[in-house]
């Protein structure tokens, strides 16, 4: 029987087979690891809006969007062939109580990459989207249902839930431009799930965040993802009625308020970098696209100092995540 740790990058072996497994470098490639390409994908949208906005050299984002889709393939390929030849640990992984959620990540790569194919065509675009929100609504099928017909621990109620319980928004935020028939009902199904669920897992992440052991060293990144849902929800409200009113406005000045508690923690925190660090990656982008389109709807000097703030915070920080992670994969040291 193997365990894994809460870090998720490889599993804890108990047997001298188990060992011999984990000593190479396919056997620890963690899932979380697709959270790289999320933030990856999340910060070309930022730099595209930003190009809207401010007028930056429309390049960056198109450099991002090429090499997001380039991390995706190759560890698409490293994790299947993964499954392949260690098809427990992957078992493992996706069965985990926190690790699991993860898995949601590579839906909405997925669905985050469909729109980087529209200017080329659009019908691929829209084929890549639907395997993207097919595989993000059955990911959080599954992931509700293990929780309501198995006890889980208090303690396995960490922000990571939210991949999986506001992932489904990206359908929203992801799909305006897809013409077919079902697309409509695609995106508000998504919304709606990610409304419900999200406003559950919330209640029992606070909850265990208040009255419960703090998170675990690994775990303190993934803080950011409480902004999520406010920010996905946001952009999945103005995608669905192409408006910004007093609701989603409530909403982006509320994930800005958690934003700005979670720095302050986090900052207290002095983590060393790990992978999980790329748990702060995507939700930071995603909070940076909110405030992109609020400052394209109310183009004040704080709306556009807001979005220019964190756009150059989020580019440092994926920066410097890319420069750790491809000097871990170089030394073969990935901490």
């Amino acid at each position: 029987m193997k365990t894994v740790n809460p870090i998720g990058l490889q599993t804890i072996p108990e047997s001298p087979a188990d060992k011999k497994s984990t000593d190479r470098p396919l056997s620890r490639l963690p899932v979380n690891l697709f959270a790289s390409v999320v933030s990856l994908a999340g910060l070309t949208v930022d730099w595209r809006l930003s190009a809207h906005l401010f007028g930056t050299d429309a390049g960056i984002a198109d450099v991002l969007g090429l090499t997001a889709w380039i991390v995706f393939i190759g560890l698409s390929i490293g994790y299947g062939l993964k499954a392949f030849r260690y098809p427990q640990q992957v078992i493992g992984e996706f069965k985990h109580p926190v690790i699991g959620s993860f898995f949601g990540t590579i839906p909405i790569s997925i669905l985050l990459l469909a729109n980087s194919v529209i200017p080329y065509s659009l019908q691929l675009a829209g084929s890549i989207w639907l395997v993207g929100a097919m595989l993000m609504i059955a990911m959080s099928f599954l992931t509700t249902y293990r929780l309501i017909t198995s006890q889980q621990n208090r303690l396995n109620a960490t922000p990571v839930w939210l991949i999986s319980g506001a992932g489904t928004f990206n359908i929203a935020v992801t799909g305006g431009s897809m013409t077919f028939g079902a697309a409509g009902e695609l995106m508000l199904l998504g919304f709606s799930v990610g409304i419900g669920l999200a406003l559950i897992f919330l209640t029992l992440i606070f909850s265990r965040l208040v009255f419960e052991d703090g998170l675990e060293q690994s775990l303190k990144p993934s803080l950011f993802m409480l902004t999520l849902p406010f920010s996905l929800a946001f952009q999945g409200y103005h995608t669905l009625t192409h408006r910004i009113d007093l609701f989603n406005t409530v909403l982006y000045y509320f994930a800005l308020f958690l934003f700005a508690v979670v720095v302050y923690r986090v900052i207290n925190f002095r983590l060393p970098f790990t992978l999980s660090w790329w748990g702060m990656g995507f939700p930071i982008a995603a909070l940076c696209k909110t405030a992109f389109e609020y400052a394209i709807y109310k183009p004040t000097i704080l709306s556009r100092s807001m979005a220019v703030i964190l756009l150059i915070g989020v580019t440092l920080l994926v920066g410097y995540m890319v420069l750790r992670t491809l000097y871990g994969l170089i030394t073969s040291r990935l901490p």
